[in-house]
């Protein structure tokens, strides 16, 4: 009886040790090419299982728990902990049957109940690696798991001996480089017992890893429906999980954001400040402050690195203005931050061009956005012109760029806001004739008109009135049947032919006659065929490609000045002669 009571007394203390710090025997620095020994818990979680986290935190040990899904229902609190502290939780199935006496949708339940409670607890749907209960297994129960297999090597028998000495003894002295040990945190005394034994192995060199970061660590991908009993030591070790190192970089409308990791494994993060959940695929643009958090893992739940967290600022600036005068181009100055630019069409970047003085009028492409320490504007793309003209879309590589430039220099185009021309836009009957008015006025021909236009669709407080007005009384623009002149309608290619036509006649110049050359000719109207002919044959206008005149398609906008600079050269000839 007073052996007992010594006994007892022991094991009391030995319970208390387990909550006294031992950071002596922490592993401060992971070895790379050393012993390592994986340590399993079955059957839990239960109440005895916060006490051994308490014990494997202050010793810096990782362990792989197979958990059972009644258990986590009972203990959420406890299994989120579990995955949160960086352990390994693997699945155990939702009852502990032997799973050789179950049929496969037994099978099946037992699983998939089991990773929905799981998944429920930790809030992220994962994968689970599984112990089946007993071991007991076969092809069949294999072939069904849809998951790797994970047996043991060294069993502590912790629920035959219920004795803390006994657990530690039949650990240390089984365990061997490569070993999977099995224990269970539901008894009282596995606890101690396994904690006394992670003290001995600690200072014989060992170091604790989850099951996956023991096969990660030796080059063996675990394969589903396939047995694990060990992994001995093969002359491979990728080392310990580094943690990732982020940095970040202000770009054009955003920061970048980059993350690195020395391990061979892929890094998962967040951008909110919760537990990394994406797969980390390359930079990161963001357009406002962010919390990051970042893990190195195979998979987070199987064996991750310590998570790296990294606040980064960002603000969005307003973009540069840009605008011409007197030879050069100017940006517009800015509150916060400098100007940076390119020239040559690529893209800028923090260490582009710092604008500081005007930038001499040329042909090109400027690029720029604005920059400062923690914030930057998106880039913004002006065409320019050696004119002093700026395009936001009319590139000096589009065919019709030295037409429009010209066209905006002699002041018949004026851009919308932000120089906006819409080249390939379609052109409006309005528009079309007011160009033309402005061609005929421009060169010293008459354009007064001595009747008001009548139309009912013709406001005289409208922008192209008097051209309308003119074109009209002219018979150089022809109304509808209803006598609407329909302004906003889009003109056809032929419409423009027969418009030009009228104009010659009015201007009491020759129009040669000519047939038309196209392979679309059965296409074009009637009222249009002549007008066609002769304003091919003076090559006025041209086909679209593979000798098709497409007469009854909208012309646009970069066609109709082409067309009507066309038309001013030859007029301006006839003007000078």
């Amino acid at each position: 009886m007073k052996k007992m009571r010594i006994l007892s007394v022991l094991l009391i203390l030995c319970c208390l040790m387990t909550l006294i710090p031992v950071q002596a025997y922490a592993q401060e620095e992971k070895s790379k090419g050393g012993k390592l020994i994986a340590l399993t818990f079955d059957d839990g979680p239960g109440y005895y299982t916060a006490s051994l986290l308490d014990g494997l935190a202050e010793r810096g040990v990782k362990a792989t728990f197979f958990m059972l899904g009644e258990c986590a229902e009972n203990y959420p609190e406890t299994v989120r902990r579990v995955f949160n502290e960086g352990h390994e939780i693997a699945q155990h199935t939702y009852s502990h049957p032997a799973l050789t006496t179950k049929s496969n949708e037994q099978i099946r339940w037992q699983l998939d109940t089991t990773d929905q409670i799981l998944d429920e607890c930790i809030g992220m749907d994962l994968d689970y690696i599984l112990r089946p209960p007993y071991g007991d297994r076969n092809d069949r129960v294999l072939s069904v798991i849809g998951c790797p297999s994970i047996i043991w090597s060294v069993d502590s028998r912790d629920w035959e001996s219920l004795n803390s000495y006994s657990v530690c003894n039949t650990i240390v002295n089984n365990s061997f480089d490569g070993a999977i040990v099995l224990v269970h945190d539901i008894h009282r005394t596995s606890v101690p017992g396994a904690l006394m034994a992670v003290d001995e192995l600690l200072d014989r060199g060992y170091e604790f890893v989850t099951v996956s970061e023991l096969y990660r660590r030796r080059g063996q991908p675990l394969e589903d429906g396939k047995n694990y009993f060990y992994c001995k030591p093969n002359g491979i070790d990728d080392g310990p999980l580094q943690a990732p190192e982020i940095s970040s970089r202000i770009v054009a409308g955003a920061c970048e954001i980059t993350m690195t990791t020395g391990s061979n494994a892929p890094i998962w993060y967040s951008l909110d400040g919760s537990f990394p959940n994406q797969l980390y695929t390359g930079p990161i643009l963001t357009d406002r402050s962010v919390s990051v958090s970042a893990v190195t893992a195979l998979a987070v739940n199987r064996g991750r690195s310590d998570i790296t967290k990294k606040e980064i600022t960002y603000h969005k600036l307003e973009t540069p203005v840009l605008y011409s005068e007197k030879g050069f181009f100017y940006y517009q100055a800015v509150e916060q931050g400098v100007i940076r630019y390119t020239n040559d069409g690529s893209s800028p970047v923090a260490d582009s061009y710092l604008y500081e003085q005007g930038i001499p009028w040329f042909n090109g492409t400027l690029s720029s956005f604005v920059v400062s320490e923690d914030g930057s504007s998106d880039y913004v793309v002006h065409h320019v012109s050696e004119n002093g003209n700026i395009f936001a879309d009319v590139s000096p590589e589009y065919w019709y760029f030295d037409e429009i430039d010209r066209a905006a220099t002699m002041q018949w185009l004026q851009g919308e806001g932000n120089y906006i021309y819409r080249p390939d836009g379609n052109i409006t009957r309005s528009a079309f004739v007011t160009l033309l008015y402005r061609i005929v006025d421009q060169l010293g021909y008459d354009v007064s008109y001595t009747i008001p236009a009548n139309n009912p669709d013709l406001q005289k407080d409208s922008w192209y009135f008097d051209a309308i007005s003119w074109a009209s009384e002219k018979g150089i623009l022809t109304g509808y049947p209803d006598t609407s002149m329909r302004p906003e309608a889009y003109i056809t290619r032929e419409m423009m032919c027969a418009i030009m036509e009228r104009l010659f006649v009015y201007l009491e110049m020759d129009v040669p006659e000519a047939e038309p050359a196209f392979a679309d000719n059965d296409t074009i109207s009637p009222w249009a065929y002549s007008s066609v002919g002769s304003m091919a044959g003076m090559e006025l206008i041209l086909g679209r490609g593979e000798n098709i005149f497409a007469p009854l398609d909208n012309a646009t906008r970069a066609e109709a000045v082409t067309i009507l600079l066309r038309l001013y050269d030859m007029l301006y000839v006839e003007v000078e002669e």
